[in-house]
């Protein structure tokens, strides 16, 4: 599987901080702002077994035959960016302030426990700005 990554301009928040990766191998196409959490993304698809859902059964696997589902969040809550000890890291959608609440208040403590967390920030468009709240650090 091959893909296509390229930096743009996020049309939310005008970040440069974006990226749009296209899978040319089957035709999915993922795009995400880094600083505000828009994201689209237009995948194949998958039923409960992760098996491709087809408009004919009786024809194979062609692009012809499969069914793209679009998902997006063009005003979403925020993004979240953990980084752990030893340099990975993972990046998300806080798509409400609901799912900011249970972020802070459940997901980050329970990954203390668990994993080596160095840094966690969210990042969020108010007011046409790019605002970044430093939800834990290792270094106070």
């Amino acid at each position: 599987m091959g893909s296509v990554s390229i930096d743009g301009i996020c049309p939310r928040c005008e970040s440069e901080n974006y990226v749009e990766n296209y899978h040319y191998s089957t035709h999915e196409n993922y795009k995400m702002c880094y600083d505000c959490g828009y994201y689209t993304r237009v995948v194949i698809k998958k039923d409960e077994n992760k098996n491709y859902i087809l408009v004919d059964e009786s024809k194979g696997l062609e692009f012809s035959n499969l069914i793209y589902e679009e998902f997006k969040n063009e005003n979403p809550f925020g993004c979240f960016r953990i980084e752990y000890l030893g340099g990975n890291s993972e990046i998300g959608t806080l798509d409400t302030e609901n799912d900011y609440n249970d972020f802070v208040s459940d997901f980050i403590p329970s990954e203390l426990v668990s994993r080596e967390i160095k840094e966690v920030i969210v990042s969020r468009l108010v007011e046409n700005s790019i605002q970044k709240e430093v939800v834990f650090s290792l270094n106070p």
